[in-house]
């Protein structure tokens, strides 16, 4: 004696997928039976799922922002000096690698520090080592319209790339001043400025500095445009308004130009003049925005 037949069909048009559960007394297993049509369908979406994936690992530096053949051979020249081998040069999720390799250099020098101390009297997460997209940087400098003679600061310069990209970006500017805590990416920065004016012979002068940006030793005052990847940086319990670098830009002339990263500058004292979203498809976007002090 047999039991009941049970079968249940999933159409999209036409029959793709038949479902049948058959069993005698003696226990047969269910049946899965996939029509030609439904394969196909499975087959495209995979394909599509994974070529949407390749679009969001897009290499960095190939995405939309639109770069002059100025601003590229600047950019190329900089990235040769940290990228040198082609091994360098391999694209990761995190970079190539290597920025990988810096990253991991970073951490070390950041541990070094903290080495011994009480970790209620020393900084952690405001160390965190990154490197700004250079197509992104180039489009927030434009916006902040670079004038002959200003003056630059980087206010947490880690192994200067940024500094270093702005210098050949811009050699109009009168001077590019790196400002770095850890004692460890201040000595990597300072290696890779000595070949500078090798790769780009035309580059804004450049100047590192070892120290806590927050200390009043540090002279900002002179600034005309000051650069910060604040993606990290303290801030209110909004999670979003700077903190200690917003006190630090008190200092600052009006009119004076601020790039920040994911995080924002108080209003009235600093009125936004543009945003820039990162377009490179990697997974970990940056926002840019370009402020100026109105006060």
């Amino acid at each position: 004696m047999q039991a009941e037949h049970i079968e249940a069909a999933v159409n999209f048009g036409s029959q793709l997928l038949a479902y049948s559960d058959e069993f005698t007394i003696g226990g047969a297993k269910p049946t899965v039976q996939l029509s030609t049509a439904a394969i196909g369908i499975t087959s495209a979406l995979t394909l599509g799922l994974f070529g949407a994936l390749g679009l969001l690992l897009t290499k960095p530096g190939t995405g939309k922002i639109a770069l002059s053949e100025e601003e590229a051979s600047a950019l190329e020249a900089v990235s040769s000096l940290y990228d040198v081998t082609d091994a360098d040069k391999a694209v990761t999720e995190r970079g190539t690698a290597g920025e990988v390799k810096r990253k991991q250099a970073a951490e070390k020098f950041k541990l070094d520090y903290q080495r011994g101390k009480d970790v209620r009297e020393v900084r952690d997460k405001t160390l965190a080592y990154a490197e700004v997209e250079g197509a992104l940087l180039a489009a927030l400098l434009r916006a902040a319209a670079p004038q002959e003679g200003e003056v630059f600061f980087d206010l947490g310069s880690g192994m200067g790339r940024a500094l270093l990209s702005a210098a050949a970006l811009h050699p109009e500017l009168g001077e590019c001043v790196g400002v770095e805590f850890l004692a460890g990416l201040h000595k990597q920065a300072q290696g890779y400025a000595s070949k500078l004016s090798r790769a780009v012979p035309r580059a804004a002068p450049v100047r590192l500095v070892n120290a806590d940006f927050c200390d009043p030793s540090v002279d900002i005052s002179n600034a005309g445009i000051v650069f910060a990847y604040s993606t990290r940086y303290a801030t209110a319990s909004d999670g979003i308004t700077l903190t200690e670098l917003g006190e630090k830009l008190k200092e600052l002339p009006k009119g004076a130009r601020v790039i920040t990263t994911d995080r924002r500058l108080r209003a009235p004292d600093f009125q936004l003049i543009k945003q820039i979203n990162d377009p490179n498809g990697d997974l970990q976007l940056t926002t840019g925005f370009v402020w100026r002090k109105a006060t």
